[in-house]
């Protein structure tokens, strides 16, 4: 159903950060410090569909959480998330049409001071 060839992303974000009291400020190199980023790997999916096949498959962006299987042997399933947003999805006059969405893996690589 979906191609073989998907993009594949990450999104990083500060996960903490403090404020250390100054008492130097002519020889000072900041003034917030990070203690910790965190990181989401995310992979936009592409597909050509029929438009029966898309009114299916839309039925995932509905959803917090979908399986997705990444392994047939042995047999894995992995969790992820499809990104909230607004979809194209088709046009009424058209018996196909090219769908594409973005996932959300597992959170990885945290990283803390």
């Amino acid at each position: 159903m979906f191609g073989r060839v998907q993009d594949k992303g990450l999104d990083t974000s500060v996960v903490d950060t403090y404020e250390p009291n100054l008492t130097d400020i002519t020889n000072a190199r900041g003034y917030i410090e990070e203690t910790s980023r965190g990181g989401v790997d995310n992979m936009t999916l592409y597909a050509n569909l029929d438009i029966e096949d898309i009114e299916g498959v839309k039925t995932l962006l509905y959803s917090p959480n979908v399986e997705m299987l990444i392994s047939q042997s042995p047999l894995k399933w992995q969790r992820v998330r499809p990104r909230v947003g607004s979809f194209a999805l088709y046009s009424t006059n058209e018996t196909k049409s090219q769908l594409s969405f973005t996932i959300d893996l597992p959170k990885q690589n945290i990283q803390v001071q």
